[in-house]
């Protein structure tokens, strides 16, 4: 079949997928979304005792490396975050990207931001 190799191929359920995160991400309007906005059902007395943070997922490699909006913001309000480049041991990232909600860390000898953009 066109001579792909066979571990280069989608199975029926992984393409499915593909084509609901893209319609997801890419909306004609250009409209930011924001599946991964964090929650809180907590009342403000129980947070202030619990300290545990809600998971937030990597955004899908697709958004991530689409060229368009992902511009950074430094966070001074919210304190200091893990950089959330996998392998980096940064806890003291205050850059986010706009679009994926992630913070990562840009010094001087390290682009987390451009390598999390760039990764394959």
């Amino acid at each position: 079949m066109l001579d792909t190799p066979k571990n280069d191929t989608l199975d029926y359920l992984e393409f499915k997928a593909e084509i609901a995160n893209s319609l997801l991400y890419f909306t004609p309007a250009r409209q930011q979304v924001h599946l991964y906005e964090e929650v809180d059902d907590v009342p403000s007395e129980a947070s202030q005792t619990s300290r545990k943070r809600k998971y937030v997922p990597q955004p899908p490699l697709l958004l991530r490396t689409a060229m368009a909006d992902h511009l950074p913001i430094i966070d001074n309000e919210s304190g200091d975050h893990r950089c959330r480049l996998p392998g980096c041991k940064s806890k003291k990232a205050r850059l986010y990207c706009s679009t994926c909600d992630m913070h990562l860390c840009l010094v001087a000898g390290r682009n987390c931001y451009k390598q999390y953009h760039e990764q394959n």
